[in-house]
């Protein structure tokens, strides 16, 4: 626990503050091992600090390949709950947006746009903030908190400093802006779609009960806890960003400069979102004005969505299997809203669109990850502000075409390849 602890933010801020004296590295420690460093320092290739060396202690504790399993699946479950701390901020606006529209006189669209902009926040932001996690010196730890404690402040003005719906649409998109999460892969993915579909259920029961701003105070609470936990308990991961620190340490150690990682040497020689986010109109339509649940059981039926993720887990799918999942959906789900059929078949209907959501994820992220390695991060950012782009503009005109087509044409409208002309 004493390693987990050094390496994250706090651990970090404590070794700077006492200068290394605290929370000391293998190789600060053990005199042995550094006069081993400066022995093996004589020919230019033994200058190179990685993993590969077997007797290197730090391959032990450091290489993140080689954590246990415990340590694995805790820093995993982290960053899976930042994943959904973040992507919650989107759908959770939804169960408010009427009370926005009511308290400051404007129309539903433009009530609507506090969640179009803070989904294009979270598409746009990485696109600025990713490079600096793949550059060595920074890393993707820092980052992540950083930015989630400006996200969380930014949130909190927004309840603060709310005096106009301007002002809460520009710290809507600022709070999406600042709330980058992790590359979504694998499992991350799940919580990925766990978050928009668990936004409508929870602020639903909070405005049912008090008032729109509860989601906001929901937000707050659940990105603050988010980041106490990020603060004390979150690792750097990159396996880069390691290396690069150990080969400074080890430089200030052994007085050899030419101790470099590969890193430093090599430095020296870009929809799926859309749909997501569109789909989540059709569910109050259909459950309050059709089958006349309240928000509370309303937010219930997003469930059968988050059920459908947890069926594929399998790492790269193939990408077909998926599309054919979610024209499935469409055409469940459209043709079965109504009150001559009970309300769990179009729930039902809805399992299959997570399904081949994560399945078209998948695929897609991971084939992108495996042919751009070093720059993955840049390449999913920009991968994710084409997909928040088409999903902030979605919920603009999804209720309308909803409501004129009906949710059976606009079901299938939805993925048509003439959804591009005039409705």
């Amino acid at each position: 626990m004493t390693d987990l602890f050094r390496d994250t933010f706090a651990g970090q801020a404590i070794r700077l503050i006492t200068r290394g004296h605290y929370l000391k590295y293998p190789e600060e420690q053990d005199t042995m091992f550094t006069q081993q460093i400066l022995e093996r320092s004589l020919s230019g290739i033994a200058n190179l600090v990685s993993w590969t060396d077997p007797h290197d202690q730090a391959n032990c504790c450091e290489n993140p390949q080689n954590w246990s399993f415990f340590k694995k699946c805790f820093v995993t479950g982290l960053v899976c709950f930042l994943t959904f701390s973040i992507y919650i901020g989107s759908a959770i606006y939804t169960a408010g947006s009427q009370g926005v529209a009511e308290q400051f006189q404007v129309s539903a669209t433009v009530a609507t746009l506090g969640l179009t902009l803070f989904v294009l926040g979270y598409g746009i932001g990485p696109m600025f903030l990713f490079p600096f996690a793949e550059a060595p010196p920074i890393g993707r730890m820092p980052l992540y908190v950083i930015t989630l404690a400006i996200s969380l402040f930014f949130n909190f003005g927004s309840y603060m400093r709310m005096k106009n719906i301007g002002m809460l649409r520009a710290f809507r998109f600022l709070t999406g802006f600042f709330g980058m999460t992790s590359i979504c892969l694998d499992v991350w993915e799940t919580f990925a779609v766990f978050g928009p579909v668990m936004g409508p259920l929870i602020g639903g029961f909070a405005v049912e009960n008090e008032d729109w701003t509860w989601t906001i105070w929901e937000l707050i609470w659940l990105s603050g806890f988010c980041l106490v936990l990020l603060i004390f308990t979150l690792p750097e991961t990159s396996a880069v960003t390691i290396l690069y620190k150990r080969a400074y340490r080890l430089r200030l150690i052994t007085g050899n400069v030419m101790l470099k990682s590969a890193a430093e040497i090599e430095a020296e020689d870009t929809s799926v979102r859309a749909i997501i986010i569109a789909s989540l109109w059709p569910f109050p339509i259909v459950f309050s004005g059709i089958y006349h649940f309240d928000l509370g059981r309303n937010g219930l039926t997003f469930l059968g969505i988050l059920i459908g993720a947890f069926f594929i887990m399998k790492p790269l799918p193939p990408a077909i299997v998926g599309s054919v999942c979610i024209v499935i959906c469409m055409f469940w789900f459209g043709w079965t809203s109504r009150e001559s059929i009970h309300w769990i078949v179009p729930v039902i209907g809805s399992s299959f669109f997570s399904m081949g959501a994560v399945l078209l994820f998948n695929s897609v992220l991971n084939y992108q990850g495996d042919s751009y390695p070093v720059y993955v991060g840049s390449v999913l950012a920009g991968n994710d502000l084409m997909r928040c782009a088409f999903g902030g503009a979605f919920p603009l005109f999804a209720p309308a075409m909803f409501h004129k087509l009906g949710v059976d044409w606009a079901s299938i409208r939805e993925k048509s390849r003439f959804a591009g002309h005039d409705i």
